[in-house]
């Protein structure tokens, strides 16, 4: 059993060795070393690590998974609502580095726990005077409403403001009557100004409706029962 291992062992540093040289001709002739990312070469079969390598990526820090300061447009955009304020950071993403022999396929981890490496590109949609974001698809929420829904919620500065809470949305309903909107400085029109009354209201749900059906984003079912939703509701009752 000894003298297997032995072997074993032997065969395995052989292997490095020649590894290592084939490393050192194809950077001689400009090429590319193989890996599991570049070429066929299994994870098991890639250069490890020397105790240099691993010292060093062990030293190296990663960037804090922390927030970025938020670029001016999106809230540039976003009207100035009584007592909101608008996120002045957004959450990043890292990629995760494993080690040399990990990848997007898998692999060994060799670093644990890994290092953050670049952030994802983080996208931020812009939204219109009313606060309603303008990219994707707009449901009746957002074709006939009642105010402004947000993918964001700030933390209280009790709790870590001004980052900002994971996963949940906001929602900042719209006045009334203009009186009202003009008494609490909100630029957004009241409910009053946008449908008049109730049965304006039902009229703009019915036409929203309508055009998702067509739009092929709602079932005749759904907007029956969005429709007799609105007709139901008490807005401008």
């Amino acid at each position: 059993m000894l003298a297997q291992t032995a072997q074993i062992e032997a065969q395995s540093a052989r292997i490095e060795e020649l590894t290592q040289r084939v490393a050192e001709l194809e950077a001689k002739l400009g090429q590319p070393t193989k890996t599991p990312v570049n070429s066929s070469l299994p994870p098991s079969q890639a250069r490890k690590p020397s105790r240099a390598e691993r010292r060093a990526a062990k030293q190296r820090k990663g960037r804090p998974g922390v927030s970025r300061a938020l670029a001016p447009s999106p809230a540039a955009s976003f009207p100035m609502i009584p007592e909101v304020t608008f996120p002045t950071v957004y959450n990043t993403y890292q990629l995760l580095i494993f080690g040399p022999l990990f990848n997007s396929l898998g692999g060994i981890l060799t670093l644990q726990p890994p290092l953050n490496g670049p952030n994802y590109v983080i996208v931020l949609p812009k939204t219109d005077n009313d606060g309603i974001q303008l990219a994707g698809v707009h449901q009746i929420e957002s074709r006939a409403p009642l105010g402004t829904s947000t993918g964001w919620n700030i933390r209280t500065p009790d709790h870590r403001g001004p980052n900002l809470c994971s996963l949940t949305g906001s929602y900042f309903p719209f006045a009334i009557t203009q009186a009202d909107r003009s008494a609490s400085g909100d630029p957004r029109p009241s409910l009053q100004e946008l449908y008049g009354d109730h049965a304006g209201f039902v009229n703009a749900v019915t036409t929203a409706a309508d055009q998702l059906v067509h739009e092929r984003f709602l079932l005749d079912v759904d907007a029956d029962a969005d429709i007799s939703a609105a007709e139901a509701s008490n807005v401008l009752q």
